[in-house]
């Protein structure tokens, strides 16, 4: 868990502790039904690039999807 928090590549991206360590964090609002409303709240807490997974990200900026391509 450590590893995944402050080691991993993706560590550098802010986002929810939970999302951080463990895919439960997805996986309850997809079952909750309110993943998008998540992704909006994450955001706008967080800004343009969201970890919300510990090897997934959102990205809610063309200018930063081309910084990963």
């Amino acid at each position: 868990s450590l590893y995944r928090v402050f080691l991993h590549p993706l560590s550098k991206y802010p986002g929810p502790l939970i999302g951080k360590i463990t895919d439960w964090y997805s996986v309850y609002h997809c079952v909750k039904g309110d993943r998008h409303l998540d992704f909006y709240l994450l955001h706008q807490k967080y800004g343009t690039v969201v970890r919300y997974g510990p090897n997934r990200i959102s990205v809610n900026s063309a200018t930063a999807l081309h910084s990963i391509y």
